[in-house]
């Protein structure tokens, strides 16, 4: 029996997500929720159906329909179970 982990590249991560929800923290403190859609090798993120959230629950999200984030501006992803 091996007890070798598997570990995923962070581009098979992504593509096990295609089609879920996630959040993405953005440059500036900003966060968005949307399905991701399509990713590239700069990590540009297609999302769609996607709303400008806040962290403050008083702020209702703002739509966003389907939008392109640059990678540049990405600072982490949330993959919510």
């Amino acid at each position: 029996m091996s007890t070798e982990k598997k570990f995923l590249r962070p581009r098979d991560f992504l593509e096990l997500n295609l089609g879920r929800y996630i959040i993405v923290r953005l440059k500036g403190n900003k966060y968005v929720r949307g399905q991701l859609e399509s990713f590239d090798i700069h990590l540009n993120l297609t999302l769609s159906s996607a709303q400008e959230i806040s962290l403050n629950p008083n702020i209702q999200p703002k739509d966003l329909g389907k939008i392109i984030v640059r990678g540049d501006n990405v600072t982490f992803l949330v993959f919510p179970p």
